[in-house]
Formats: structure tokens, sequence, C-alpha cells
């Protein structure tokens, strides 16, 4: 009976704990503005060099086995900084949608805000097993990572954030899918 007790606690727990990390922990965000200061900048070509598979192989073929683990290793954490950049980016999209959602002002795009929350969430959700896998990788680099799918999630969720953004005619439309 303990016992049972025991996991179902556990169980609960967890689904807490995931049901936090998924949503992430930001105030609402009013204006696109505001979001758009909150976000963190993301150099898109570099990360989706990183990520590149051929990139992969051919550094394979041309360094040494410890050499090639070495680097890997130290790609596996610039990749995790860039994908925790992403997951705390898809919750400000994700404040922004929920706030827009409620707002009277864009009662005509909920359809859209709804779009940028749900997309938000999966990035989110994504993030987090990206981060898991890339943990993973800096002990053994050997791993084959599949992080790509994150990239295109999340360009996604910035392009329907920026549609928002044009249609209300807002100057800082283009700041979601910044590039340094």
């Amino acid at each position: 009976m303990i016992t049972t007790l025991l996991f179902v606690l556990v169980g609960l727990s967890a689904v807490l704990f995931l049901g936090r990390a998924v949503h992430g922990r930001t105030e609402p965000i009013s204006s696109v503005a505001e979001a758009t200061a909150r976000m963190k900048q993301i150099d898109l070509p570099a990360f989706t060099n990183l990520i590149d598979p051929a990139q992969r192989e051919y550094l394979r073929s041309r360094l040494s086995r410890h050499d090639f683990a070495y680097l890997e290793r130290m790609r596996n954490r610039v990749c995790l900084e860039y994908v925790k950049r992403i997951a705390d980016n898809a919750t400000v999209l994700l404040s922004w949608g929920r706030s827009a959602l409620l707002s009277p002002e864009l009662a005509a795009y909920k359809d859209e805000a709804r779009e940028i929350v749900d997309a938000a969430m999966t990035v989110r959700l994504t993030a987090l097993y990206a981060i898991a896998q890339l943990y993973l990788g800096v002990v053994m680099p050997s791993l084959e990572l599949q992080v790509g799918s994150l990239l295109t999630k999340y360009q996604y969720a910035a392009s329907r954030m920026t549609t928002i953004g044009v249609l209300t005619h807002s100057s800082e439309a283009g700041a979601y899918s910044r590039t340094a």
C-alpha cells in the first residue's frame, strides 16, 4: 500500500514538473515590442550548420576518432546553448500568444494566436527532448542526435508571430526570427 502511494506521488510530481517545464515561467506579455525585448538572439545559420548531418560526416571523415569525439562534445555544448535559447524564446512566444488570446484588441487574430500557443508548446516540448539528447551527446559524442526538427518548428512559431506583428502594423514584426 505504501509503495503504491509512493509511486502515485512520484508520478504526480513528474507530471507537475513536466507541465511546468513545458509551459515555462514568465509574466504575461502585452505587446509585440515587449515580446521582442525578451527574445534572445539566435544565429540561425550558425545553428543550422551545427546540426547539419553533412557537416558532421565531413568532420568525421577528416579528423581522428579522438579529435572528432572532442569536437563533437564541444559542438553539443554549443548546440545546448542554442536549444536553451530556443526554449526560452518559445516561452516568450507562449506567453505572448496567451496574452493575445485574451486581448480584445487582437480578437480578430485569435486563430493565429492559438496557432502560436500550440506551436510554442510544441517547440518547448521538442526543445526539452533535444536538451536531454544533447546532454547525452556531451557524454557520448558518437550518438546520432536528431535536433533538426526543432529548428523547423521554431521557425514556424516565429513566423506566425511575425505574421500577427505585420497584420497589426507593428514595427518590430521581424524581430522574432532574428539572426545575429
